[in-house]
């Protein structure tokens, strides 16, 4: 079960680690042997994108720097018919690539039942919509709506009470529970968590609420399965790597995203 952390000392290796320079290092520390970069799904029709379809439509090179914003062409296109009809999810990893990353990851960690999570405090206050059909009595919907209200009240509270620690320019608050239970950040009016690592420090996730990508840090191993899963779009980078919009210098430019 999912729970506030004692204190947030284990979250000390990534406050004396982090850099600050706009670098995968603002996440993931640099003490690993490899790193990866899983590319958030775009999507057409409900059905997942990849970016290197996007690119290769496009006339664009896929790469481990690659931008979102030069393979489609520009940062303002809100799709490509045909090709993609929703861009990248912007912000903490998606559900199923998360849900595929603890598959993979919970096999390279001695520690799979003690894993700690850092959610950003700035996601706010949790928003809940409940959709019920058109013949669901009266009464029934406002117990659905008081149910999924009390749960995303008693979740906030949690976030809220769990011990807070700083990276670079985002303050977190520290969960923790076994692997497996990244599943229950993504229930109704949940933020997944941003950074995520196991007792052992065998690896480390980390994403962030400006970015399309997650990154990952781990010995050889975890990021040569991390790459060659079919189910995610992965590419091995080298440590230092940049995560900001100029960081790909190998496709043509384009006009910044904002």
């Amino acid at each position: 079960m999912i729970g506030a952390a004692d204190d947030a000392r284990a979250a000390d290796w990534l406050v004396d680690s982090a850099e600050g320079d706009g670098t995968l290092h603002s996440m993931v520390p640099r003490a690993f042997e490899g790193y990866a970069r899983v590319f958030h799904p775009a999507a057409l029709s409900d059905g997942d994108v990849r970016w290197a379809d996007v690119a290769a439509a496009n006339g664009r090179t896929m790469h481990g720097a690659a931008e979102w914003g030069q393979l489609a062409g520009s940062w303002q296109l809100r799709g490509q018919e045909g090709l993609w009809d929703s861009e990248p999810h912007t912000g903490p990893t998606p559900e199923r690539t998360g849900l595929r990353l603890v598959t993979i990851l919970a096999r390279h960690t001695s520690t799979p039942q003690r894993c700690y999570f850092g959610v950003w405090e700035g996601h706010g206050s949790p928003q809940v919509f409940v959709l019920a059909d058109r013949d669901t009595p009266a009464e029934e919907r406002e117990r659905i709506e008081r149910a999924s209200q009390a749960d995303a009240d008693s979740w906030e509270l949690l976030i809220r009470r769990a011990p807070a620690f700083e990276l670079p320019m985002r303050r977190m608050h520290l969960l923790e529970g076994r692997v497996e239970e990244i599943a229950a950040f993504h229930g109704l009016a949940r933020n997944p968590p941003s950074v995520w690592w196991p007792a052992d420090r065998a690896w480390c996730v980390g994403s962030d609420v400006d970015l399309m990508s997650t990154y990952v840090g781990g010995a050889a191993a975890a990021i040569e399965a991390i790459v060659s899963d079919r189910e995610l779009e992965a590419l091995a980078i080298p440590a230092g790597q940049g995560v900001t919009w100029e960081t790909d210098t190998v496709n043509p430019p384009v006009d910044p995203p904002y």
